[in-house]
Formats: structure tokens, sequence, C-alpha cells
């Protein structure tokens, strides 16, 4: 038996005759339990006398090994999350390992969608440990800008990149974004997608590609009159002048 086990003298009692070979009740024998203490391990002897003839049993109370272990963890809103996590091992009374499915386990207090500090309970064979979960709001953000460039401009993801926190908080490096960048062209014209994605958490910025503006210079003949040549015809004006008369003359 182990250490606070529940026991009687009569457990090891098994029968017993008088001398005309009749059976004889337990409650006819003298019995002496005197030395079994089964709140310490030991070896401990019962006597059972009837009539002069007597028999010693021995009771060997063992210390139990029963034995839970769990431990505590932090998860996020949102993430996965079973009891069984937080369970390392189990031993039984003898030292053996128990699996987890013979766990009695209440984790009915556990709230994964909301930020807070929760107990769960594993027991086995009277035995139990408490283990607990600490659930936390995400602060995973990555925040990124839409911008305009010209086709033929060199332009990476980077460029519209800003900034990038993970679920604690902390500052995430450029190069542990996913970054999709598969829409832009910047051999045309047009408004494509940039995808930011870090644990989860998706952002998109847009590049604006527009096409260049060129003006050609004109000749400086060709400037005059909308571009159109003129045409100078010189004329001869004489002014104050006038032209004689023709007179016809007769002769006899």
């Amino acid at each position: 038996m182990y250490v606070g086990d529940k026991w009687t003298a009569q457990d090891n009692f098994d029968t017993a005759l008088d001398k005309d070979g009749n059976a004889v009740s337990y409650s006819q024998v003298e019995v002496d339990a005197s030395q079994v203490d089964t709140t310490k391990p030991g070896i401990y002897s019962v006597m059972y006398t009837y009539e002069g003839v007597t028999t010693t049993a021995k009771v060997t109370v063992k210390a139990k090994q029963t034995t839970i272990k769990a431990h505590d963890s932090t998860i996020y809103i949102g993430d996965k999350w079973t009891a069984q996590d937080n369970f390392d091992t189990a031993l039984d009374k003898d030292g053996n390992a128990v699996g987890f499915s013979q766990i009695e386990v209440d984790a009915s207090q556990v709230d994964t969608t909301k930020p807070g500090i929760y107990s769960v309970m594993y027991t086995y064979e009277g035995v139990t440990t408490t283990a607990k979960v600490i659930v936390k709001e995400k602060q995973t953000t990555i925040k990124a800008h839409d911008s305009t460039i010209y086709v033929g401009d060199k332009w990476t993801a980077q460029d519209n990149f800003d900034t990038a926190l993970d679920k604690d908080g902390n500052a995430v490096d450029f190069s542990q974004i996913e970054v999709d960048a598969s829409q832009v062209d910047t051999t045309k014209s047009g408004i494509h997608s940039v995808t930011y994605t870090y644990e989860g958490v998706t952002t998109t910025a847009k590049v604006i590609v527009k096409a260049k503006q060129t003006i050609n210079p004109t000749k400086p003949s060709d400037s005059i009159n909308g571009g159109k040549k003129k045409q100078i015809v010189s004329s001869h004006r004489s002014y104050g002048i006038r032209k004689p008369k023709k007179v016809k003359a007769y002769y006899k």
C-alpha cells in the first residue's frame, strides 16, 4: 500500500478454522496491528491469533511517487491553444509514466479571445498541479506608404516600407517582412499594389507609375506666327506723285 491509503487489519486476513475445521469469522480473531503506521513508508507486522495459533502478515507502506508537472505559458489573442500545451509529465504512485489522456483537466477558465491570466488544473490520483496561461494582445503592425514614380525610375519595395512591430511591440527589420511586389511594372504607367506581411498581418501600399511628359524644342524661324512661315512680299508705293495724264495730239 501507499502512504495515505486507507487500511484495516481485515484487509490482510484471509481465513481461520477452529479445531474441528469449521470456519471462524474475522470478528473471533485477536488482532495486533499496533505497529502499522500508514503515514510513513516502512514494513510493518500484523499478528492474527485464534485459540493459541498465531500468524503474522506484513504490511509494506510505500511513498507515493505520483507527480504531475506542468508549466506556465504566454500566448496571444487568437493563437491556437490546448491544455496539453502546458502539460509536461505525470507519474503514477509506482513512478511509471502516465499519458496525458489519463489526466483530469480543468481548463474552463481559459479564454484565448481576451487578454488575462488564466489557471489550468491537472489532476491524477488525488495529486493536482496548476499552470498559468497568460493571454496577451498582439501588437503586430506593419506601416507602408503610397508613392508616385515615373516610367523608368528606379524603385524597390523597401522604398514604400515604413516600420513593423512584432507581437511584443519590438521593431522588425525589413528583411523579415514577406513582400509581394509582383504586380509592379515600372516600365508602364499605372497604379500597382505592393503587399507587406508579417506574422499574419498584411498592409498594402500603392505605387503610381506615371508617364514622363517631355517637350520637343522648336526652330526659331518656325516659332513665328505659330510655326507657320510668313511670306514677306515687298511692294513699292509712291507717295504724293501723280501719274501724268495721257494727252492726245492731232496734226494737220
